[in-house]
């Protein structure tokens, strides 16, 4: 054994000595498979006014509120969730050339 190579030993030994007890932090879950990430977090909750002004605006082509809608559809809250709705709401939102529902997808 080398000169370096005890001394490279003991000071990983004595990094060991001085590391905490304390059990090592675990790792973020992963995001369930197919789940459909939360491009547009939820900025209050929705009323059926605002909602029926989102289904409006996002049929007359704005792509960022047809994008929304999808993911209000994808998480639930001011209204059940459905994925065949949401699935509807993201791919007219990339046709309409939203770039945040290409990304996701």
């Amino acid at each position: 054994m080398t000169n370096r190579t005890a001394v490279l030993i003991v000071a990983a030994l004595a990094l060991m000595a001085l590391a905490p007890d304390s059990p090592p932090t675990p790792m973020p879950e992963a995001p369930a498979v197919g789940a459909i990430p939360n491009i547009y977090p939820a900025r209050r909750i929705y009323s059926h006014a605002d909602l029926t002004e989102l289904h409006q605006k996002a049929a007359n082509g704005d792509a960022d509120a047809a994008a929304e809608l999808g993911q209000i559809y994808a998480r639930g809250g001011a209204i059940a969730p459905n994925r065949d709705e949401a699935f509807r709401w993201l791919t007219h939102a990339i046709d309409l050339g939203s770039m945040p529902a290409r990304r996701e997808f």
